[in-house]
């Protein structure tokens, strides 16, 4: 694959553009429920439970607070060096730029508009007059990253092969393994093993001569 037919850009959220921890883990510590995040993320990287179960486990979390009451505890989210610069400076360029994420896409809005990326994935929670009830409407599991951005290039003329997906974990491995370039982020070993690039920093410049730019 020629750099210059990369035509879209799908990054994954959580550890991909934030720096020091996910969206979910930092919620928690804002919103109190330390323990019982900590105790999910530990099921869920271990294996033992899947991302429909920790949604599950988690939607109540969200119970009564408002879109400006997430978008306040996620303000201090601290993203990857340079995060901004960079997205702004590929879509400069032509090529287009997702987020595919199984995280809550509650917790990326406020990030995303932040970023000027408008379109991102995740679970999705109910809602009625801007009001999260705690309870779930849709889920997102790491498959769902696949048919996600087919969909996406598919209603902007873009083939897999002209997609670079960015990830860190196993929820980006099959996402990885469908498109024409994947390149392991901060990654884990099992990211890296199916990743055509491995690359490692605490920039978002790091990923550019990879694109060709």
């Amino acid at each position: 694959m020629n750099m210059s037919e990369i035509k879209l850009i799908s990054f994954d959220f959580d550890l991909t553009l934030t720096k020091h921890e996910s969206a979910m883990v930092h919620f928690s510590h804002q919103h109190n429920v330390v323990d019982q995040v900590k105790q999910l993320e530990r099921e869920f990287i271990a294996g033992r439970i899947t991302t429909h179960q920790f949604a599950d486990a988690s939607a109540v979390f969200f119970k009564d607070l408002s879109h400006d009451d997430i978008a306040a505890k996620m303000d201090d989210l601290v993203l990857i060096d340079d995060c901004l610069e960079v997205i702004e400076h590929i879509k400069s360029t032509g090529i287009q730029v997702i987020i595919c994420s199984v995280g809550y896409r509650a917790l990326i809005k406020p990030i995303a508009k932040k970023l000027n990326v408008e379109v991102f994935s995740g679970v999705d929670l109910a809602e009625q007059n801007q009001i999260y009830s705690g309870e779930l409407t849709g889920y997102f599991s790491e498959y769902n990253k696949i048919t996600f951005v087919q969909k996406y290039a598919l209603e902007n003329d873009i083939e897999l092969e002209q997609v670079m997906a960015v990830g860190d974990s196993a929820t980006d491995v099959p996402l990885f393994n469908v498109v024409g370039k994947a390149v392991a982020f901060n990654a884990n070993e099992l990211a890296k093993k199916h990743a055509h690039h491995i690359v490692d920093g605490q920039s978002l410049k790091c990923l550019l001569p990879f694109i060709g730019l």
